[in-house]
């Protein structure tokens, strides 16, 4: 357990841990990358998956099939959940910074250095999930705006459905005269794909990475107030909310995770500094140990999502709001045993 809390804290806390990304990039490039985006978790709605249809392609009781008696796999009749962290075959630790910026508007990536007067959220995520390709019909409008220096009239507001990754539509870039069109603003359309079915006119499907499962987050919601600040790991922010070079606030919270002590572990915080970020991070570690303990409840959430193109607020709010609107089904996979020979495990 020692050696766990130790390693876990040092690639929560340190600057440039592989577990976080390698090469952190500064906000003003965050808007081009595909990226991680931590989710408020919600609940999913479990079905079968495909082990739990036949024991061809699954486990008996946890036993590699070849290791069974022989003609005992004719005999198993019954699947069963596997235990919950045991579906749940993925471990990760990430982190992403949203830079909010003066006009509202925000941008997902990484960050190493803000700037005097910047706000960021800074999110470390510790999970183990299950990832769904959640196929979305996804739309973008663009509202466009005539321009012709040569003529002073009224300009002409126009409205055009373009690919995701682009903003002024093939044809519309100023012309020869002088004659053109500015961009104004864009708005995003997002509906669950129907299997079988193409998309609507307008539409183009995207397989969005949807990560089902449960963790621990760290959140901080920090304004640089300093010349510049390093918010590259939490351990880091806080060193420089101890030097006031940013100020802010410190959050941990669980996802999809409960119990007595894992309640008890979580600090309770009323500042932001060196002292209250390395308590969150022992408590991330303790919480991680009590996640195979007997008393620990765990459901399976919504955590987050991996987005492969650029990372607009709009249309990640977009997604979430599609997500949100009817619970995510999540194949839960199985176990086969004989109902009448073997033991049922408890069901977690």
């Amino acid at each position: 357990m020692y050696k766990t809390v130790i390693m876990l804290l040092a690639c929560l806390g340190l600057t440039g841990c592989s577990l976080f990304g390698q090469n952190l990039q500064s906000s003003a490039d965050s808007e081009s990358v595909s990226t991680y985006v931590p989710l408020d978790p919600f609940p999913v709605v479990s079905t079968q998956g495909e082990s739990c249809k036949s024991p061809d392609s699954a486990e008996v009781l946890g036993v590699g099939r070849n290791s069974l008696p022989e003609g005992h796999l004719a005999d198993v009749d019954t699947p069963i959940y596997k235990d919950m962290l045991s579906s749940l075959p993925d471990n990760a630790v990430r982190m992403v910074v949203e830079n909010v910026t003066s006009s509202g508007s925000v941008t997902y990536g990484v960050g190493k250095i803000g700037g005097r007067f910047e706000r960021y959220r800074v999110t470390a995520d510790y999970t183990s999930a299950d990832t769904i390709n959640m196929p979305l019909w996804i739309s973008k409008e663009v509202e466009l705006k005539t321009i012709n220096p040569k003529v002073s009239l009224a300009s002409t507001t126009l409205k055009r459905v373009v690919p995701l990754s682009e903003v002024i539509p093939v044809g519309f870039q100023v012309r020869l005269d002088g004659t053109g069109y500015v961009y104004t603003s864009e708005r995003y359309s997002v509906r669950r794909a129907v299997p079988g079915e193409s998309p609507p006119s307008g539409y183009e499907v995207y397989n969005i990475p949807v990560y089902v499962g449960i963790g621990i987050r760290i959140t901080s919601n920090i304004e640089i107030t300093g010349s510049t600040a390093n918010i590259s790991g939490i351990a880091a922010i806080g060193f420089e909310a101890e030097s006031n070079n940013l100020k802010g606030s410190l959050v941990v919270q669980t996802l999809g995770v409960n119990g007595k002590a894992v309640s008890s572990a979580l600090p309770m915080q009323s500042e932001l500094n060196a002292t209250t970020a390395q308590n969150a991070l022992i408590a991330t570690a303790s919480i991680k140990t009590l996640l195979y303990s007997d008393d620990t409840q765990i459901y399976p959430r919504v955590v987050g999502l991996y987005l492969p193109f650029s990372s607009k607020k709009a249309l990640v709010n977009a997604i979430i709001s599609e997500l949100s609107s009817s619970r995510v089904e999540w194949k839960r996979p199985c176990y086969w045993v004989n109902s009448k020979k073997l033991s049922i495990p408890k069901n977690t």
